[in-house]
């Protein structure tokens, strides 16, 4: 076994990243063949273009292509070490090197430039499943389109588009799958079909860019999910599509640098991003599968979690975050929905609010707010940026509705709920079940609506977390937050 930590190489070309995950112990052929692993399929790209091995001295790029090299610094190389962010090319595919646990920011060759204030849509975000339920049906469904043999000239209504590339002519039985594929992608019809076909099978024909789909996991306001499979690797990913009359020029900019981003991130409670780019006119982006569950189906199956869970997906959570605060990343969504559990326990964070919402409580604030109404921090709704202090207040709406079963602020509208954000003290945890004091202190000053008050950094809620387990004191200030929140 290998002493060297894992690392990553990103593959960008076209309107595609690729982030391929790197094990020492493994050996890797990259090319445009169906037998390389991983496959890049970009077409300066040999089929079997490059080994990838890890050994004493550290990662070590061979040059196995007959026809092209590895470009570093304008020279074509047969062998590179590559060094952290060290960046090279095959064929046009641009390549850049990442050790793992370090994070790849502008200064080494991504251009990261998340604007928190790009406004994609006029829909205010909910947590509600039945809001979720309505929002699917915002995109219309695409007309049943015709399509006529070129053999006999029958004209053939295309129902089953999960199955398409297999249509027959029924009058002839000739072959006019491939006609219909192009004749739809033409008309533009081909793109909405991928977002309202409903693959059940795992012999669907249905893909999104390298990915094979085989089944939908969900849908929201903006897109759905699928899961897929990529051939070449057999790499399971869940792939997430934006609806394209729900995106702006702003907001696809926005998406793109935020993925670009977070492909760059390195950790166990942070979803894994493996690939970005456009399929036809539809966005997508492809992360890691987890299987498991999260929060809010948790609270909803057990209609509150236990006090053990409830403290250690808070746990995992607060590391993640503190990782991703410390690369100046905001998550800017957190909720239930948004916190997986894998089967092995594993709490990962997924994503991050790359969804904008309008609706302001006050008219002269800034015309939008960024993140999920239950959730939102009171300098948010009052028109300021988010900041990691907002990422903690919504992990303490979070942890108060695992623990009991219910948020703390809805209201009748959205409008109503926002405005509790700002005046409402939320009722004491102890109205609905035992909560042990510390961990209620704990709680009332990740959600104080002061910043002051607040917790500055996920450091310090994990400071006070281990406090509890090693039987010492809270933090002076946790323990007058919760002295201040009476029953």
């Amino acid at each position: 076994m290998s002493a060297l930590p894992a690392a990553r190489i990103v593959f960008e070309f076209g309107t595609t990243t690729q982030i391929v995950e790197l094990d020492p112990d493994e050996v890797y052929i990259v090319g445009r063949g169906e037998d390389a692993n991983p496959c890049v399929n970009e077409k300066s790209v040999s089929r079997r273009h490059l080994r990838i091995t890890c050994d004493n001295d550290g990662w070590l790029l061979e040059n196995i292509s007959n026809t092209s090299g590895i470009q570093h610094k304008r020279r074509m190389l047969q062998t590179l070490r590559p060094e952290h962010g060290e960046a090279f090319s095959l064929g046009r595919v641009k390549c850049t090197f990442a050790e793992h646990g370090k994070f790849l920011g502008a200064q080494e060759g991504a251009d990261i430039n998340i604007d928190q204030d790009l406004m994609a849509t006029e829909t205010i975000d909910s947590d509600d499943s039945e809001t979720d339920a309505a929002k699917t049906q915002v995109v219309e469904p695409p007309p049943q389109p015709l399509v006529y043999c070129p053999v006999c000239g029958t004209k053939v209504q295309i129902i089953d588009f999960v199955s398409i590339e297999d249509l027959n002519c029924p009058t002839c039985r000739a072959h006019i799958g491939r006609l219909a594929v192009r004749h739809l992608d033409a008309s533009g019809i081909y793109d909405s079909i991928l977002l309202t076909s409903k693959p059940t099978d795992k012999g669907s024909t249905l893909s999104i860019g390298e990915y094979r789909i085989t089944e939908e996991l969900g849908a929201g306001g903006m897109g759905k999910v699928f899961k897929g499979f990529e051939p070449g690797s057999n790499q399971v990913a869940a792939v997430k599509l934006l609806y394209p009359n729900k995106t702006t020029a702003a907001f696809i900019q926005s998406f793109e640098n935020e993925a670009r981003a977070l492909a760059r991130l390195f950790h166990k409670n942070i979803v894994k991003i493996y690939r970005f780019g456009k399929h036809g006119n539809v966005h997508y982006i492809a992360m890691e599968f987890v299987r498991g569950t999260n929060v809010k189906k948790q609270i909803k199956d057990n209609r509150r979690l236990t006090i053990d869970k409830c403290t250690e997906i808070l746990r995992q959570s607060l590391v993640g975050l503190d990782y991703i605060h410390k690369q100046q990343i905001i998550h800017n969504d957190v909720k239930p929905s948004n916190i997986l559990v894998a089967e092995d326990g594993t709490v990962k964070l997924v994503d991050f609010g790359i969804v904008q919402l309008s609706g302001p409580v006050d008219q002269d604030k800034r015309a939008h707010v960024a993140g999920t109404v239950e959730y939102l921090s009171p300098e948010v709704v009052q028109g300021g940026s988010p900041t990691f202090q907002s990422d903690l207040y919504a992990l303490g709406i979070t942890l108060y509705f695992m623990l009991c079963g219910r948020r703390p602020f809805k209201g009748q509208t959205p409008k109503d709920t926002l405005i509790m954000h700002l005046e409402k003290t939320a009722d004491h945890p102890s109205h609905h079940r035992g909560v042990p004091d510390e961990l209620i202190a704990i709680l009332a000053r990740l959600m104080a609506k002061d910043l002051k008050h607040r917790y500055q950094t996920a450091t310090q809620v994990l400071d006070d977390l281990d406090s509890i387990d090693l039987g010492h004191s809270l933090d002076r200030a946790t323990l007058q937050m919760g002295k201040k929140w009476k029953k």
